[in-house]
């Protein structure tokens, strides 16, 4: 009796571990992420409160007053990114993550003319 419960439960510990595990069996982080820097491109400056929106989940962030974003978390594949303010022409970009990889990137956008 006490083999066949030492058994379920390195049974149930090896499966629960297989479920919950955030890496692959190489070792390295699944999920990746992306951040950057939203600038005028202009004058360089970074641009503060743009919307940047993940296109596959409408998630959207908002630049911090040094122009910064970061989406985390992001299962590995193909993603667009929007980023719009107004005064701005929009700026859309695809962007590839490979697990655990974090993607940098620096955009600038260009001002609308009226």
């Amino acid at each position: 009796m006490r083999t066949l419960v030492g058994k379920i439960l390195l049974v149930t510990t090896t499966i629960a571990i297989l479920l919950f595990n955030d890496y692959p069996s190489d070792g390295e982080p699944f999920t990746g992420a992306i951040y950057g820097k939203v600038m005028d491109a202009d004058n360089t400056e970074p641009i503060y409160d743009a919307n940047v929106t993940l296109k596959s989940n409408g998630k959207i962030l908002h630049t911090d007053k040094n122009g910064n974003y970061k989406f985390s978390e992001m299962e590995p594949g193909y993603y667009t990114i929007q980023i719009s303010k107004p005064g701005y022409k929009t700026f859309i970009k695809r962007i590839k993550i490979l697990g655990g990889e974090t993607v940098s990137t620096e955009l600038k956008l260009n001002r609308a003319r009226s």
